[in-house]
């Protein structure tokens, strides 16, 4: 039963008023990424790893195939 609920809301959606919500959507998280590296680039200053560290998390984009957990 599980596995049927997950297949319904891994569709994609094929209604335009959806699809142009969900590219609105992707626009504003890039966008905001594409911010948030300029913020973090023009704080950096020598030495301080925290910006380098967000600066690493920002770059790596999530994978698109989420992990899956195991029934043990």
């Amino acid at each position: 039963m599980a596995d049927t609920e997950f297949a319904e809301q891994q569709k994609k959606p094929s209604d335009p008023a959806k699809l142009t919500l969900e590219a609105w959507s992707q626009g504003f998280m890039v966008g905001a990424l594409i911010i948030m590296c300029g913020i973090t680039l023009a704080n950096m200053r020598r030495g301080v790893l925290l910006h380098k560290l967000i600066l690493i998390e920002v770059s790596d984009p999530p994978s698109p195939n989420p992990p899956t957990q195991s029934a043990c």
